[in-house]
């Protein structure tokens, strides 16, 4: 759903490192590449290409087929739920995942206050909770935790009933990449099921074997 930013539904750093590390990485990678053009330029005329604009990237990454997650937290913060379509596993040991969140959505500062969020993704009958969270309801309230079943499990994060999958996290560390923040979550609980995931890809909803 690329049109409605506040749910990112449309829109790797291993478990250890701490927020002074990951930007430590990117600040040599830039430093990196910037000495690695200079080297370049001494010998060869460089001509630069025009940047990417936001539409052209957006259009591209709309052909990724991904599954479709709702990210929760609750706890002194307050309690709330996005749809988004940017997760990832990170690490094994320890159990580690990420997930993207626009920076200005009120959710991101919420998971800061918390220290905590859950990743629940969701099920192919479940098109209904993803549109709900990623406010483009066309009945009832947007973001409203009434329409389907919850519980808890370790931090204290909505763990949605009948979802494929449940990662019940505590906030390792929150990265800021222009518009968004990456969340690498130490996952504490996990509930799982038989079922197959809800998928998005190129503006739409889809079943897994249709994305083949």
């Amino acid at each position: 759903m690329a049109r409605r930013r506040d749910g990112d539904l449309g829109s790797h750093l291993p478990a250890a490192l701490t927020m002074y590390g990951v930007s430590g990485m990117l600040h040599a990678a830039c430093r990196n590449g910037r000495d690695a053009r200079s080297q370049m330029n001494t010998a060869d005329t460089i001509t630069p290409t025009s940047p990417v604009d936001r539409s052209s990237f957006v259009d591209a990454m709309s052909c990724l087929y991904s599954g479709v997650s709702v990210v929760t937290t609750d706890g002194p913060g307050g309690r709330r739920a996005l749809t988004v379509t940017a997760m990832s596993s990170v690490s094994a040991d320890p159990p580690t995942i990420l997930v993207c969140v626009r920076s200005l959505s009120p959710i991101s500062a919420i998971i800061r206050a918390n220290n905590a969020f859950c990743v629940n993704i969701l099920a192919d009958n479940q098109q209904h909770i993803s549109e709900t969270f990623a406010g483009r309801v066309r009945t009832g309230d947007p973001y409203d935790f009434g329409i389907a079943e919850w519980s808890t499990r370790t931090t204290g994060s909505p763990v949605l009933s009948g979802a494929v999958a449940a990662f019940d996290c505590t906030l390792n560390t929150a990265l800021e990449v222009g518009s968004h923040t990456i969340f690498l979550g130490e996952v504490r609980c996990i509930c799982n099921r038989e079922g197959h995931p809800l998928i998005y890809g190129r503006r739409a909803y889809a079943r897994a074997e249709e994305a083949r």
